[in-house]
């Protein structure tokens, strides 16, 4: 199983472990024993995959993408649709694995400002 991460609502910092909701919907991520709260629209679950700086890539994580077309900043994203992950950029999505994501760099989140 792969693991979580998310903003805490009490110090607006980044916790990784595993998701859970409580019985009343509240959107929580525990580890080492203890559950901390998490602002719901930055829940993202690992992808399982690293960046070329062997950092963990999770859904809705900022790449800088290097190819034939040049540099390009996307985000990562998941489509149930077509179950499966790719880098989402201005002008089109593109999908792959970790031939795709080996060629990224994580730059940030998308929610990095936005709990600021």
């Amino acid at each position: 199983m792969r693991q979580y991460r998310g903003i805490r609502i009490d110090t607006n910092e980044w916790v990784y472990g595993w998701y859970f909701e409580t019985g009343l919907g509240v959107p929580m991520i525990t580890k080492d024993g203890f559950s901390h709260e998490v602002h719901p629209d930055t829940v993202g679950q690992s992808a399982g995959i690293k960046d070329k700086n062997g950092v963990e890539i999770y859904f809705g994580c900022q790449v800088k993408h290097v190819d034939s077309m040049g540099s390009r900043i996307g985000k990562v994203v998941f489509t149930e649709k077509m179950c499966c992950m790719g880098i989402e950029f201005e002008e089109t999505t593109v999908f792959g694995g970790a031939d795709l994501f080996g060629r990224c760099e994580i730059i940030g989140s998308i929610h990095d400002k936005e709990k600021q």
